[in-house]
C-alpha cells in the first residue's frame, strides 16, 4: 500500500486489510486498473508454480537451450533447469508461462527422423556360381572382422566397460548407432539372405558380386607307362636333354616349344615316323602331339603303357582318379568270448591312384599339386607275411606346367630278381656229376615308371566344347582303326555318330 498510495488521485482511497490480506482501492476505472496491474506483479511469487517435463525421444538439454532461445531472456519469467541423468526439464514459472513450455516441449519430442539410408530391409541373392553355404560363411566372418558391419552371432567389435552386455559398433558419426546385420544361406534355392540397413546391404551386394564368380577349370591328362630294360635309360635322357630345343638345349621334366625333345623321346620308344610328327609338347587343343605320344607309348613293345586317366576340375579343386580293385586285407582277429575267431577286414585300394590339385597362376602357368601311386599284388612268396603282398610306387609332389604344356615325373625303379633252381630227382644231388642233370636260371627285371602330365586351362565354354570334341574325334580314330578279322560271329557294335551332339 505505501508503494501504491502515490498513485491515487486526491479524491481517490486505497486501505491494506490484514485478514484476508487484500487491499481496498476506490478511484477512477482507469485508474483502478493500472493499479491493480502494478499489484499484480508484485504478487507474482504467489501465483508461481513448478513441473517436471520428461521426454521419450529428444535430450533435455536440447529442448531447454531451444525454448530459452525462441522466447527470449524477457519473454517470460519462468526458469528452466535440465537433469542430464533422468532426461527432464524443470519447469518454475506462471501456470500461463508453463502451458507455452509445455507446448513447446511436447512438439519437440517426437521420434527422430529415419535416414532412407539407416532402413532396415531384407535381401535375397540368388547365387550363380558359388556356394550359398560358404558364400554365407565368407560374407559372415568379413562382417565381423575389421568392416563396420557387424553380424549378431559373432564377437562384439566392443563392449562397454560400464555394463559388459552392452555391444559397442564403431562406425560413422559418435551418435548414430548401427543394426547388425543378418547374414544366413538358403542350401535349397543356393541363396544368401541378408537383413541389414541400405548401406549394409550395398555393401554386402558388392561383396557377394565378388565372389560368385564362374571358376575356371583345368582338364588334366595323364599316362602312367612303365619302362623297362635299358629303353628306361635312354628315355630318362631324352627327358633331361632335348638337342633340338630352341631353348638352349636342357629341358628337365617340362618340355617347351622345342621339338627335339618329343621326337627324341618317341624314337627311344621304337617309333620310326617320329621326324613327321609337328614340334614341342607345349601345346594347346588344336595340335594333338600329347595324343602322339599316348599312341607311341601304346604301340611300342619296350613301353607297357598301365593307364591313360584324365580329369576335369574347378580351379583350386582337388581331383581323384582311381583305376584298380578294392582288395580286402586281413589286420587282425578278435576272439568272442565263446572262443569264436572273427578276421578283422580292411578294404584297400589296390591299382592306379592319382589325386591332383590345379591352382591357376599368373601368366596361366598351372601350379599342380601331384600324388600319384601305382600298387600292385605279387604272386611271390614273402617269408613272415601274414596275407597278401602289395609293390607301391608313390609320387608325391608339386610342379609348375605351361597351359596345354606336358610336365614328367619319373624315376621310380622296381629292380625284381628271379631265381630258379630245377633239377632231376637224386642224380641232380649228385657231386660234380650231379650238374649235368640240374639247371639254374637267375632273371633280373628292371622297370621305370614315369607320369606324363598336360594340364590345359578352360575359361569359357568354348574351351570345354573344344576339349570334348578333340576327344571325341580321338575315340572316333580308334573306333575306325582296322580290327582283326576272325571266323567267329561277332556281335554288331553300336558305333559312334560322326557329331558329338549325336550322343545325346
Amino acid at each position: 500500500v505505501r508503494v501504491l498510495r502515490p498513485l491515487i488521485d486526491e479524491a481517490g482511497y486505497i486501505e491494506a486489510i490484514e485478514d484476508p490480506n487484500a487491499i481496498v482501492i476506490t478511484d477512477t476505472l482507469a485508474n483502478v486498473d493500472r493499479i491493480v496491474a502494478i499489484a499484480t506483479t508484485f504478487d507474482g511469487e504467489a501465483e508461481m508454480d513448478a513441473e517436471v517435463i520428461r521426454f521419450t525421444y529428444a535430450e533435455a538439454g536440447t529442448v531447454a537451450t531451444a525454448i530459452s532461445e525462441v522466447l527470449g531472456a524477457a519473454g517470460t519469467g519462468a526458469r528452466l533447469s535440465v537433469d542430464a541423468s533422468s532426461n527432464v526439464l524443470l519447469v518454475r514459472g506462471t501456470q500461463r508461462d508453463i502451458s507455452q513450455i509445455r507446448s513447446l516441449a511436447r512438439a519437440m519430442d517426437t521420434s527422430p527422423r529415419v535416414a532412407q539410408s539407416e532402413t532396415v530391409s531384407t535381401s535375397i541373392y540368388r547365387l550363380q556360381f558359388g556356394e550359398a553355404s560358404i558364400v554365407a560363411d565368407l560374407v559372415r566372418n568379413t562382417l565381423t572382422g575389421s568392416t563396420d558391419l557387424t553380424n549378431p552371432v559373432a564377437a562384439s567389435v566392443g563392449e562397454d566397460p560400464a555394463n559388459p552386455d552392452t555391444k559397442i559398433f564403431a562406425v560413422g558419426p559418435e551418435a548414430a548407432p548401427i543394426s547388425p546385420v543378418s547374414v544366413q544361406a538358403s542350401i535349397e534355392t543356393n541363396s544368401v539372405i541378408v537383413r541389414g540397413t541400405q548401406r549394409q546391404l550395398s555393401e554386402v551386394s558388392q561383396l557377394i558380386k565378388a565372389l560368385d564368380v564362374r571358376r575356371p577349370q583345368v582338364m588334366i591328362e595323364a599316362a602312367i607307362v612303365e619302362v623297362s630294360g635299358d629303353i628306361a635309360e635312354r628315355l630318362g635322357v631324352q627327358l633331361g636333354i632335348g638337342e633340338n630345343s630352341q631353348t638352349g638345349g636342357i629341358a628337365a621334366t617340362s618340355f617347351g616349344n622345342g621339338g627335339g625333345a618329343l621326337q627324341n623321346i618317341l624314337v627311344a620308344l621304337g617309333q620310326s615316323n617320329a621326324a613327321a610328327l609337328s614340334t614341342g609338347l607345349s601345346v594347346g587343343l588344336a595340335s594333338d602331339n600329347f595324343g602322339a605320344l599316348i599312341q607311341a607309348l601304346n604301340t611300342s613293345t619296350s613301353a607297357n603303357l598301365l593307364s591313360t586317366p584324365s580329369v576335369t576340375t574347378m580351379d583350386n579343386q582337388s581331383a581323384t582318379i582311381v583305376v584298380g580293385q578294392n582288395v580286402p586285407f586281413r589286420t587282425g582277429r578278435v576272439t568272442t568270448d565263446g572262443g569264436n575267431v572273427t578276421e578283422v577286414i580292411k578294404r584297400e585300394d589296390v591299382g592306379i591312384t592319382m589325386v591332383v590339385k590345379p591352382r591357376i597362376t599368373a601368366g596361366g602357368v598351372v601350379q599342380l599339386e601331384i600324388e600319384q601311386e601305382v600298387s600292385s599284388l605279387t604272386n611271390q612268396a614273402v617269408t613272415g607275411a601274414a596275407d597278401l603282398v602289395t609293390n607301391r610306387r608313390v609320387i608325391n609332389t608339386t610342379v609348375l606346367a605351361e597351359n596345354g604344356g606336358t610336365v614328367v615325373l619319373g624315376g621310380l625303379i622296381t629292380d625284381d630278381r628271379l631265381q630258379s633252381n630245377q633239377k632231376v630227382p637224386l642224380l641232380g644231388d649228385v657231386p660234380v656229376v650231379g650238374h649235368l642233370f640240374k639247371s639254374r636260371s637267375d632273371s633280373r627285371n628292371k622297370r621305370t615308371l614315369f607320369v606324363f602330365l598336360r594340364p590345359t586351362i578352360m575359361l569359357t565354354r568354348a574351351d570345354l566344347e573344344k576339349a570334348a570334341e578333340t576327344r571325341y574325334r580321338r575315340a572316333q580314330s580308334a573306333e575306325t582303326a582296322v580290327q582283326p578279322r576272325s571266323i567267329l560271329k561277332q556281335e554288331k557294335v553300336r558305333k559312334l555318330p560322326l557329331e558329338i551332339d549325336g550322343l545325346y
